[in-house]
């Protein structure tokens, strides 16, 4: 058994280094390009 661990992508919080523990914040465009790259190699 394979287990492939992969954290989520980009959001505009990690940009500007803020604290984001409780909120669901939608990846930004470089995140949805690095789940593309993350999907396309596993």
């Amino acid at each position: 058994m394979k287990l492939y661990v992969i954290r989520h992508g980009l959001t505009n919080c990690n940009v500007e280094k803020k604290y984001n523990g409780k909120l669901d914040e939608d990846i930004n465009e470089t995140g949805i390009l690095q789940a593309k790259k993350s999907a396309r190699n596993y």
